[in-house]
């Protein structure tokens, strides 16, 4: 019997609609069953013939209704079954209106010990690394400043809006502004850090948080005036341009305050994210990834319950470092005010007209015009402590006198430029300058901050402006932020030197590194590049790891960014310099330092996303390297026995496949992969798109064997892993055609290379495709190449129904009419007889597509 195109389309189009409403039914029963109370959830568990097990205390009634009905499916893997039908769900929650699922998230009874379990769980999904290091970097306020902002009698004597007056009324936004390099980061922290011990005599009451059980904020008792006896919470975020993706982005703003908002209130989860509980309390999973959408709706919904019997203050700083349109973040804190009377923000940024336009009419303070008298302590604190000054104040009391209101003149209400300054004449103190020496030295120093940093980088010491400027580039080529430890792996002199070093590393070694690199950095950067020494090394490897290199301020990034700048320091390289060769050789010396940390798999990937960047120069280091990390990993991660395909008997016995991927703990993203991958190195290299080290390693016909049972090994072809990568790397895919990769090669572990790559396709486009020429250029090159190295086009994908893994990991069949029409077909059909001619290493293709070189 043979099936017409139309009645396939159309008994999968009714398919499509008998699982859409099994899955509305069923989740309509789960709810019914889940808001039951003990003794009835009881019952029917008995009358299913599930015994009542400590498990489902735990899991809710639904996960074992849906253990059930995966035992009675005719397919043989249950627990595949079990998820197919827990992912359906999720994903039918989900296209619901919220109201359903908010509806049904509050009725569902919970244990105590489930609900704080999944609250745990909601809050380890909007919490991520690096979210408090931007705070933790900013300078503590030095002793007896900025205690001015929470004093009411300073506003006669200053043109301000007094911010102790704002905190404890009702106005909703304050905006602390000033020139860069003012201290408004700093002051920003000092509002929001705990009150001292040996304050707390000031206060009535010295509250510890029930959630941190840290002493309440400075602004804390300013704030419950205004909060009464409402219940107060109190959010930041600190905006940081230099730091981790997160930590500039709207996304990492709302993770970050959501997770505070919820820590300290949970019990708001299932109102602020109520598809999201309900996925959980009902089925135990939920899309791990938060949509910016999604979170974007949850913080308003978190904001709205948070303030319906409570008040709400949310403290934001560095508007200007926020990396988007700052005219949408300025919306986004007007509609946070406008939602509700009881928000408040305190908002700090420079004074660009953005911010101006809108929250200079709001009650505000410019800091530069009120630090007369804490730049003043700071200078003469930090002076008197030097004894050369001290004896100079005994000798010369008027001109000592002198010098500190010329320091605090010439800042111009500029902290940053008086604590380089101050370091420059304690520098001439120690070296005996005389009273004119001292008055000249800081003649000299421009009032400027950008002079001031251009005097300072002329000042390096020519011996080492070279290595300084290599250093530079390994930070700014570096995804993020460098830690001290790979920072010094990256120093190495040469590849050799990596690939000798030992697969573990003691602490003291360990130690000894960090050290020596941060007196490198020291002499080399004299202070514009800094470490974060708000992370004490601990005498571990973890402690030191986290100690990164960043700018010692965001003007001192600005400045080294400009054109002049940069001209200059390329200027002093004697040889060229390939700062992405050092990162790869850095991350695989951390993998071996490592030493079998489940940390590994994100440097694997580093190393090799680093490997794929190289200049030509470095790819013979770069493949060596590669060898050696090929042949380094299985034996230290204990996948094969040495110089076999055998499972060591060291390995985890948690599966049957020894694959490379497993052990390392590497994990794909659902959203961005298109079917399997091949297990091996040669694989990952072909995902990470490393040209140069697929091309100098891979056979004729580009085949691998892939591990798939103990003992096994089946041949898979690479060029399925460039299709399942899902990044339509052309320069890959010349790469493995050229080298004879056959488009139509069967796996019985996977579909054919061609097969996957039109899957791909009718994932990640708008159906039906009509024409290559409507695919991005990428993709369109990437099929067309396909075609004239042999795809054949008699396949039965006119005809067939391909399916999916959506957002939740459920597999959905396209409906009819999603697919690629006859035009499409025609189009490939016109490029077929323009194959290339066979044999390895045939241009042709490139040439026709008009992509050769």
């Amino acid at each position: 019997m043979i099936w017409k195109e139309d009645d396939i389309r159309t008994l999968q189009s009714r398919l499509d609609s008998f699982r859409a409403q099994f899955n509305l039914h069923l989740l309509i029963t789960l709810r019914q069953y889940a808001m039951e109370n003990s003794a009835k959830q009881e019952e029917t568990l008995q009358a299913l013939g599930i015994a009542s097990q400590n498990s489902t205390r735990l899991e809710g009634i639904a996960s074992s209704i849906l253990e059930f009905l995966a035992s009675k499916s005719t397919f043989s893997d249950l627990s595949e079954t079990k998820t197919s039908l827990r992912n359906g769900l999720v994903a039918e929650i989900y296209q619901e209106n919220p109201q359903s699922a908010k509806t049904t998230a509050q009725l569902i009874p919970l244990a105590p010990e489930r609900r704080q379990m999944l609250q745990k769980q909601v809050l380890s999904t909007l919490r991520y690394a690096g979210m408090e290091d931007r705070e933790e970097r900013i300078a503590e306020a030095y002793e007896s400043t900025f205690e001015w902002v929470f004093r009411s009698d300073e506003q006669e004597a200053q043109k301000w809006y007094s911010l102790r007056s704002w905190l404890e009324g009702e106005d909703q936004i304050y905006w602390i502004t000033g020139k860069p390099g003012s201290g408004k980061s700093t002051l920003m922290k000092y509002i929001c850090q705990p009150i001292p011990q040996q304050l707390d005599s000031s206060f009535s009451k010295l509250e510890l948080n029930p959630v941190t059980r840290q002493p309440e904020l400075r602004c804390q008792p300013y704030l419950r005036k205004w909060a009464g006896s409402k219940r107060l919470i109190i959010a930041s975020f600190y905006f940081w341009n230099s730091g981790i993706n997160l930590q500039m982005t709207h996304t990492g703003l709302l993770r970050s305050l959501l997770y505070q908002i919820l820590r300290d209130y949970p019990e708001l989860i299932p109102t602020a994210a109520p598809s999201r509980w309900e996925s959980l309390s009902l089925l135990g999973s939920s899309p791990e990834r938060w949509k910016e959408s999604e979170l974007e709706s949850t913080l308003h919904l978190a904001v709205k319950a948070a303030t319906t019997d409570g008040r709400l203050c949310l403290i934001i700083d560095g508007l200007d470092e926020f990396d988007g349109a700052h005219d949408s973040l300025v919306k986004f804190i007007k509609s946070l005010a406008h939602q509700n009377t009881n928000v408040k923000l305190c908002i700090s940024s420079r004074p660009w007209v953005v911010f101006q336009d809108e929250f200079d009419t709001k009650p505000h303070l410019r800091i530069e015009t009120l630090t007369y008298k804490d730049i003043k302590h700071y200078v003469s604190s930090n002076l008197s402590l030097d004894p050369g000054f001290s004896k100079l104040q005994t000798l010369q009391p008027h001109f000592a006198s002198q010098l500190i209101e010329s320091i605090i003149s010439k800042a111009a209400g500029v902290f940053l430029w008086v604590n380089l300054v101050v370091v420059s004449l304690l520098a001439g103190m120690s070296y005996g300058d005389r009273i004119p020496d001292l008055q000249k030295r800081l003649d000299l120093l421009p009032p400027d901050l950008e002079e001031l940093y251009d005097k300072l980088l002329r000042s390096l010491d020519p011996f080492y402006l070279e290595h300084a400027t290599q250093l530079l580039m390994i930070m700014e080529t570096s995804k993020n932020p460098l830690p001290l430890i790979i920072f010094s792996f990256a120093d190495e002199e040469s590849v050799e030197s990596v690939m000798k070093m030992p697969n573990t590393m003691s602490e003291k070694e360990i130690a000894i590194r960090v050290d020596n690199m941060a007196r490198r950095l020291n002499s080399r950067w004299k202070g514009l590049l800094e470490i974060d020494r708000a992370l004490e090394a601990a005498g571990n490897l973890r402690a030191h790891a986290h100690q990164t290199v960043q700018y010692l301020h965001r003007t001192v990034k600005d400045f080294i960014k400009s054109r002049k700048v940069q001209e200059f320091l390329q200027s002093s390289l004697t040889s060229p310099f390939d700062p992405h060769l050092s990162l790869c050789v850095a991350h695989y010396a951390y993998i071996k330092a490592l030493s079998a940390s489940t940390a590994v798999a994100e440097e694997v990937h580093l190393c090799l996303w680093y490997a794929a960047r190289v200049l030509l120069m470095s790819e013979d280091d770069m493949i060596q390297m590669l060898d050696d990390m090929d042949s380094t990993l299985p034996v230290m991660y204990a996948i094969y026995e040495p110089g076999t395909n055998l499972p060591s008997k060291h390995a985890s016995t948690a599966t049957s496949e020894p694959n490379l991927f497993h052990y390392l703990g590497i994990k794909w993203d659902q959203e961005t992969r298109h079917g399997e991958f091949g297990d091996t190195f040669l694989s990952l290299a072909v995902i990470h798109g490393v040209t140069a080290y697929v091309k100098a390693r891979a056979t004729e016909g580009c085949l691998v064997q892939k591990p798939y049972s103990l003992g096994g090994s089946q041949t898979w072809p690479l060029l399925n892993d460039a299709v399942c990568a899902g990044s339509f790397n052309v320069e890959m895919f010349e790469c493995l055609l050229s080298l004879g990769a056959d488009p139509n090669f069967g796996s019985p572990l996977g579909a054919t290379p061609w097969r996957a790559l039109l899957q791909s396709l009718l994932t990640t486009r708008h159906l039906p495709l009509e024409s290559v020429r409507a695919l991005p250029k990428d993709r369109g090159i990437v099929v067309k190449a396909m075609v004239v190295n042999g795809a054949d086009l008699r396949s039965a994908w006119k005809s067939y129904i391909p399916t999916y893994t959506n957002r939740f990991g459920s597999r959905v069949s396209l409906a009819r009419g999603n697919t690629f029409t006859d035009g499409f077909f025609e189009e490939l059909d016109s490029l077929a007889v323009q194959r290339k001619p066979q044999g390895k290493g045939s241009k042709r293709w490139t040439k026709i597509l008009g992509i050769g070189k």
